[in-house]
């Protein structure tokens, strides 16, 4: 049996800045403030347990399950991106748990045979999504205060730096590993 618990309270302690040209004339805005999270989550935790038995002298075997949680969290930096009035690099990171399985044999002490199953649930859930603007990078404006739709033609911002990640799904296999 094991269980692990994590607390991080990971963030920037001064504003960082990007570098200065001898010649220049405007000074960077930060690209982090001071306080903005660094990209962990504050809490997560771990656990599982190992069954072991005897087949004979010469087969043991064993039974596991894994599984690991981390909480909830917001990276990013909190001004706008490049000056922008919205922020695209800001994410939200969600909760997520899995668990993992795996039963094998040891035979003579030095092989290892085993079937494992990653996801074991299957979650498949978006792990970063956008707070604010459209998920491809494109901060619309329509004119006249109407609503923003897909089809917008007129854009305040533009984001090249599109991200969308999705959890692993589930993968099995056999996996065999021998001591020398």
């Amino acid at each position: 049996l094991y269980l692990n618990a994590t607390y991080v309270d990971a963030h920037y302690v001064d504003p960082v800045t990007g570098p200065v040209g001898a010649n220049a004339v405007v000074q960077p805005v930060p690209s982090f403030n001071a306080g903005d999270k660094f990209n962990v989550p504050p809490f997560s935790m771990s656990a599982g347990a190992q069954y072991d038995f005897t087949f004979s002298d010469r087969i043991d075997s064993y039974f596991r399950l894994d599984g690991t949680y981390q909480n909830n969290y917001i990276s990013g930096a909190t001004f706008g991106a490049s000056g922008y009035p919205a922020n695209f690099f800001l994410r939200n990171n969600p909760s997520r748990m899995l668990f993992n399985l795996r039963a094998g044999l040891r035979i003579n002490k030095n092989l290892d045979v085993n079937l494992f199953v990653q996801n074991l649930l299957n979650e498949d859930k978006q792990l970063l999504t956008p707070i604010v603007g459209a998920s491809d990078g494109r901060g619309c404006t329509p004119p006249g205060g109407q609503q923003a739709t897909a089809d917008c033609s007129n854009y305040g911002s533009y984001n090249p730096f599109v991200e969308e990640t999705y959890e692993t799904p589930r993968r099995y296999g056999v996996q065999l590993n021998y001591s020398f």
